[in-house]
């Protein structure tokens, strides 16, 4: 519902913290569901980046969020994107669950 207030008062829902972290990117690192269903709705970017090249999509499937990681390739987000920045520079998605063990989230990006 906050979400949705700011939105109505003009808030971007691409909007960026001060760490250059994008709203969707930040819902999904903690696996805020509606959250993330509220900024695609809204219009958010799915691929949108932090400053180290890393999409909301790498950070949920880093983090094991397969519902967010769901929510993300609905709206088109592009499990093939690597990673740019020094953390997981060259690292796709897929890479990252399997990495980190989330076979849930690794099915998703697999197809």
């Amino acid at each position: 519902a906050a979400i949705e207030r700011l939105a109505g008062e003009g808030a971007s829902p691409d909007a960026k913290d001060e760490h250059g972290w994008p709203a969707v990117w930040l819902a999904a690192s903690w696996g805020q569901t509606a959250a993330v269903e509220a900024l695609l709705r809204l219009g958010a970017d799915p691929n949108a980046t932090d400053s180290d090249g890393e999409t909301a999509l790498m950070i949920a499937a880093w983090n094991g969020h397969a519902e967010c990681a769901r929510l993300l390739l609905e709206a088109g987000a592009d499990a093939t994107l690597r990673a740019t920045g020094d953390r997981w520079e060259g690292k796709t998605a897929l890479e990252l669950a399997e990495e980190k063990g989330h076979a849930e989230v690794a099915a998703l990006l697999r197809g």
